[in-house]
């Protein structure tokens, strides 16, 4: 949850890891368990673990995001 949030926050980095960021961001905040069994499941698989942000970024990506809901608005109720 820790890194899921981390990633949500603003990135020193290039604007261009920042999609990235938030789509491993929201997938880890909203879906922890899908990336956890996503993870174990690649491991297993390929026999090493595989980057945890970049397999969480291609889990939460618009693509592949089935019901992780939009990040809420700054300042909106």
């Amino acid at each position: 949850m820790r890194l899921g949030l981390a990633l949500l926050g603003p990135s020193p980095e290039a604007a261009a890891e920042d999609g990235d960021r938030t789509a491993a961001g929201r997938a880890i905040t909203y879906r922890p368990e899908v990336v956890r069994a996503l993870y174990a499941r690649v491991t297993e698989a390929i026999g090493k673990a595989p980057d945890p942000v970049r397999l969480a970024a291609w889990t939460g990506a618009p693509g592949h995001a089935g019901d992780i809901p939009p990040l809420p608005l700054t300042g909106t109720v």
